[in-house]
């Protein structure tokens, strides 16, 4: 609070470290909720898109509990939303480097993406071995 408040200038190490200070500090936290959503929006998107097609049924399926009913769209509907929000992610990332010329910035951000995808891979591998197993 003292360094508000003195009329001297910060230093560069200060300035990388006060990275929550206004606009870098919400395009810090966008870029780390960008992160955060790598995984869980394309789910929550392919979800969103089995609902609206099982209730709606435009191509007028008699059985929609098969697995496999309207898995093209679900596949495109959650594709999207992932290739989005890695766009935004990466627009995201490149101008909060532009901002504050700090790795220790883009640090956080991504090492949240970075455990997203690594915990999806892994959810991915795992599903696949139980359902090879018979599971």
């Amino acid at each position: 609070m003292w360094a508000l408040c003195d009329n001297r200038e910060m230093t560069d190490s200060q300035q990388a470290d006060s990275i929550h200070s206004a606009p870098h500090g919400r395009l810090h936290a966008v870029s780390t909720v960008l992160g955060s959503l790598i995984i869980p929006a394309p789910i929550l998107a392919s979800e969103l898109a089995e609902a609206i097609m099982d209730s709606a049924n435009p191509a007028g399926l008699e059985q929609l509990n098969v697995p496999l009913a309207y898995l093209s769209e679900i596949l495109v509907t959650s594709l999207a939303v992932l290739a989005v929000v890695i766009i935004a992610f990466l627009v995201s990332l490149v101008m909060l480097a532009m901002r504050t010329k700090s790795k220790r910035a883009l640090a956080l951000p991504i090492t949240v993406a970075a455990i997203q995808i690594v915990v999806g891979v892994l959810s991915l591998v795992f599903s696949q071995i139980v359902s090879s197993a018979g599971g």
